[in-house]
Order: C-alpha cells, then sequence, then structure tokens
C-alpha cells in the first residue's frame, strides 16, 4: 500500500528499517546517559553502519536487508508448518474474526 506521499506504508506493528535504527539509537543514548560509558553508542554503530571508499559512516543496509531477509524466511517456514498443521496464531484469530 502506498501512503498519499508515494512512501510504502508497512502493516500496523512493523517498524521500517529507519525507524529500528532510530529506536535503537535512543536505547543507545539513554544507557550512555545512565553510565556514561560509550559501549551502547559503539555497538549501535557496529550494528547499523559501515565504512563508505572514503572513510565516511553510512548506513549498512547490505547487512541489515540480509537479517530481515533471513528473518523472513523463518517467519515464512513458521507460517507454512503452522499451515501444514492446520493451525493459526493470535493475530490470524483476530483478523480471521472480522
Amino acid at each position: 500500500m502506498k501512503h498519499p506521499t508515494g512512501r510504502s506504508v508497512l502493516p500496523g506493528g512493523v517498524l521500517s528499517l529507519g525507524q529500528l535504527a532510530a529506536e535503537d539509537l535512543k536505547t543507545a543514548l539513554e544507557d550512555y546517559e545512565i553510565s556514561g560509558k560509550t559501549n551502547s553508542l559503539t555497538a549501535w554503530k557496529n550494528k547499523w553502519l559501515i565504512k563508505d571508499s572514503g572513510g565516511d559512516y553510512a548506513f549498512d543496509g547490505y547487512h541489515t536487508n540480509q537479517k530481515m531477509l533471513a528473518a523472513a524466511d523463518i517467519y515464512e517456514t513458521y507460517l507454512e508448518e503452522l499451515n501444514k498443521l492446520n493451525l493459526y496464531d493470535y493475530d490470524d484469530m483476530i483478523l480471521r474474526a472480522n
């Protein structure tokens, strides 16, 4: 589905990668404010950023995308197993009730 701005709209409860990165950064900053140590910020940088050919930091879309694809594969397998066993999860129960 497209938003009037032309951007894709994700299903309810699904965060974009930008939102996930921002939430992780917010948590890392809160940890820093409490502890005064930069360990959480370093972990955030290592998780979300990569140095480009010019030595500047940029979002590491490839590795993050690989993680998301792996998660999607796991979820697809989960759904296939549920279907094979004629089961459904709680969210499916709500959707089927409408």
